[in-house]
């Protein structure tokens, strides 16, 4: 290795993060991850002989680009900056890291892979912005298979428009962990439909004609071997398709009523590859419509209706099959605290005369249960109490007030726990 110093301007070693980001690490760990692989190799080239400004010059990084162009410019531009305060604690004046960048492939699809050639331009350009000084861009069949000279002459104009420590990390399990946790929130997210995958847990097209391609190379195995979140989704949809799934959806009422409700359904149907139709002879059925509609249709109160579907509070705390999770609640309360307030037979009284009115605005009435999202990803946040030598208290807290009486709630808190006098909102 000592040859780099005699041949300046060849990056003869390169650091590729795209191992990391494959495997589904997070960017702050493919950031980091890198820099130790990079100190690593630079303590080989020491070793070898190689002064340091040569074998900083020999370096170059790979990163992943993704279709989150905002982060994806930001993890390059924190990569070199990072790389510079590496540079400068081993004594060097040298500066600026030198950077290639390939678009992921964990974000490609194999159904409606058409997309990938969007993705693709997106990481390509944010690749480009964030100062990468080569762009490889995936073909967007790579997913499919072996890719045909159509893939790979997209891909191309496309592109043309850590030492000891990291070790240890491995061996110790905590970088697979960390990847794994990251791989699994993001799997988590996609089954809840947090998020989506466009043509595969968003708008699946059926109907539509899949490429023909010649089986690509076997994926890699061990600890990182690249994932696509993608993939069991994909093999779900074959496994409804094989079986040639349908489900019979029965809207109810006139379509302004039912539309969004069997639209949603048939949707999230075809995630599976089941095909939904109006037609008999289905074993299963769906039933699309208002809930006004479903409690006309059982004869009973839609008021009464939206309480049988509360979660009950001796059920809490309470996992949905998606896995969201609700601590606690009393919502049949809340409810009840409405009617009280609301004398709900005179609305209903001045509905019909409305009705029967000729020229009379019409009154409609309606009911709706609303649970706020109180940190769904689970993230922690700042918080302190610090008791001031007067006695006073100072609350700091990682929440921001969005005109919802922030300001006096934490007062409020704090108050009745330390006595009003030693709170000044």
């Amino acid at each position: 290795m000592a040859s780099v110093a005699g041949a300046p301007g060849v990056r003869a070693v390169t650091v590729d993060a795209t191992v990391w980001a494959e495997a589904g690490a997070s960017d702050a760990w493919e950031v980091a991850l890198s820099l130790a692989t990079g100190v690593a190799y630079l303590r080989a080239l020491e070793a070898d002989g190689v002064a340091l400004d040569d074998a900083l010059a020999a370096l170059t990084f790979t990163h992943s680009a993704g279709v989150d162009q905002f982060a994806t410019i930001a993890r390059f531009r924190a990569a070199r900056c990072c790389w510079d305060r590496v540079a400068a604690a081993c004594g060097s004046d040298a500066r600026g890291q030198h950077q290639t960048a390939v678009s992921s492939a964990a974000l490609l699809t194999r159904r409606d892979p058409w997309v990938n050639l969007l993705r693709g331009t997106v990481a390509a350009f944010a690749a480009g912005v964030a100062g990468a000084s080569a762009v490889t861009v995936r073909p967007f069949d790579a997913a499919v298979g072996t890719p045909d000279g159509l893939g790979r002459r997209l891909a191309r104009n496309t592109q043309l428009l850590l030492a000891e420590e990291i070790l240890a990390a491995l061996a110790s399990g905590r970088v697979a962990a960390e990847v794994d946790a990251t791989r699994s929130a993001g799997v988590a997210r996609l089954a809840t439909r947090a998020e989506g995958i466009t043509g595969v847990t968003e708008f699946p097209d059926l109907d539509e004609a899949a490429l023909d391609r010649a089986p690509g190379p076997a994926a890699p195995e061990g600890p990182f071997a690249p994932v696509r979140p993608a993939a069991p989704f994909e093999d779900l949809r074959d496994a409804g398709e094989a079986a040639a799934a349908e489900v019979r959806l029965v809207p109810l009422g006139p379509l302004a009523e039912h539309s969004a409700r069997t639209t949603f359904a048939a949707n999230l149907l075809a995630v599976a590859g089941i095909r939904a139709t109006e037609s008999a002879g289905s074993p299963v059925a769906v039933l699309c419509g208002s809930d006004d509609r479903y409690a006309a249709e059982v004869g009973i109160d839609p008021v009464e209706l939206r309480r049988r579907n509360f979660i009950p509070p001796d059920a809490f705390p309470f996992t949905t099959p998606t896995g969201q999770h609700y601590d606690s609640g009393d919502y049949s309360g809340a409810l009840d605290r409405v009617l009280e307030r609301l004398d709900l037979d005179d609305l209903r009284a001045e509905q019909e005369r409305r009705r029967s009115t000729a020229g009379a605005p019409l009154l409609g009435i309606g009911f709706a249960a609303y649970v706020e999202v109180a940190n769904p990803v689970r993230a922690s946040e700042f918080g302190s109490v610090t008791i001031r030598p007067d006695g006073s208290a100072l609350v700091l807290t990682g929440s921001s007030a969005h005109g919802q009486g922030h300001h006096t709630t934490f007062a409020q808190i704090a108050a009745d726990a330390l006595g009003p006098e030693h709170v000044h909102a």
